[in-house]
């Protein structure tokens, strides 16, 4: 949201260019904060698993696996880091 915010402020709102390298910025931010909340949710599966409200995520209740979470959310850093890279 922070990266789009500056390419709205600036005066190059129609610059192709920098629309898309707003578009990826900001795309590669929600991949990366993807990946840390499926990281979380295997961290802390037993505890959300007692959670009234959050028992229902996928990871705690068990729709998902641990291993299929970890294994997305590498996919999702590994790729949010090549964007920023990019």
């Amino acid at each position: 949201m922070f990266v789009a915010a500056r390419w709205c402020s600036s005066r190059h709102l129609t610059d192709p260019g920098l629309v898309l390298r707003a578009a990826l910025a900001t795309l590669a931010f929600c991949a990366l904060s993807g990946a840390v909340y499926a990281f979380n949710d295997v961290r802390d599966a037993e505890a959300i698993g007692k959670h009234a409200t959050k028992r229902y995520r996928p990871v705690a209740a068990r729709a998902l696996s641990e291993r299929a979470a970890l294994v997305l959310s590498g996919t999702l850093a590994a790729a949010a880091l090549a964007a920023a890279w990019r």
